[in-house]
């Protein structure tokens, strides 16, 4: 039992590890179909993509081909080795390979470099993509420290890994089999823009947060000068503003002015209450 469920956990890994290769699943299946038709002409793949030869297999005689390579002496060379494509028969002058295994070479390589370039573009944009999304989110990310910096960074990540998985999903739709062809799942569709509109409130939550933070500490900390209150001084009556007291010792005295002592802004009440501070200060 055990063997067996780690025999189909290294099976598993090794087909993920295939279509992760070959650009994803539609990819891969159209390399796949590509290099059958090919090996139905009779030709296999080369080893080396740029070659401009391919092995011939040995006809079968009842039809098809053996998955083995033909041998001959190639008049090229002159010499007993595995023939390809571009080998000639020294006993005709003409190539092993028939007309349609050579015209089925040229098209696996025209139909090879299509998927081959569909498989760049889809590469280039992803890139694009995230590195649109790093720049989005770069001024926010900046603003943060601690846990909710790294919170931030995984958000962005997440965000990068949903764009990254719709363009693939639509890159390789293209090249699936029609039974095995679906239309993306929503949750995968809204889940980038779901991000970001989350993403969006939760900057605008964030400064409102930092602001009344600022503010809060701006009061608290703001140096005001400290309030006194003025005493309360009493003062003893000397008599009626009114009155003008004159001295009997002399008649030509000159007039002694009385200030009230129920006028807080008198020039007495004034001296007294700027002793009174100084003396109390």
């Amino acid at each position: 039992m055990l063997v067996a469920l780690s025999a189909g956990l290294i099976f598993q890994a090794a087909e993920f590890l295939k279509d992760k290769t070959a650009g994803g699943k539609g990819f891969r299946s159209a390399y796949v179909q590509n290099n059958a038709e090919l090996n139905a002409a009779g030709v296999g793949q080369p080893s080396n993509p740029l070659a401009k030869e391919a092995p011939i297999f040995i006809p079968n005689p009842e039809g098809g081909f053996f998955q083995m390579q033909m041998t001959g002496v190639d008049q090229r060379t002159g010499q007993l080795q595995n023939l390809t494509t571009g080998s000639i028969n020294p006993d005709t002058g003409k190539p092993y390979a028939s007309r349609s295994q050579i015209e089925a070479f040229n098209n696996w390589k025209v139909r090879k470099a299509n998927i081959d370039k569909a498989a760049a573009a889809m590469g280039d944009e992803i890139k694009t993509k995230r590195s649109e999304i790093e720049s989005e989110r770069k001024s926010g990310l900046e603003e943060l420290s601690g846990n909710a910096r790294k919170a931030y960074a995984t958000e962005t990540r997440t965000m990068q890994d949903q764009a990254e998985a719709m363009i693939r999903l639509k890159a390789n739709q293209r090249y699936l089999p029609k039974e095995e062809s679906q239309d993306p799942k929503p949750s995968l569709m809204g889940s980038y823009q779901k991000l970001k509109e989350q993403t969006s409130e939760f900057t605008g939550n964030l400064e409102q947060s930092l602001g009344d933070i600022n503010n809060t500490f701006s009061e608290s900390f703001r140096m005001q000068p400290p309030e006194k209150k003025s005493p309360e001084v009493s003062f003893l009556p000397v008599g009626a503003a009114s009155e003008t007291p004159t001295s009997a010792a002399a008649a030509n005295q000159t007039p002694v002015p009385v200030f009230s002592a129920s006028d807080s802004n008198m020039p007495y009440s004034m001296a007294v209450r700027s002793i009174y501070n100084m003396v109390n200060a």
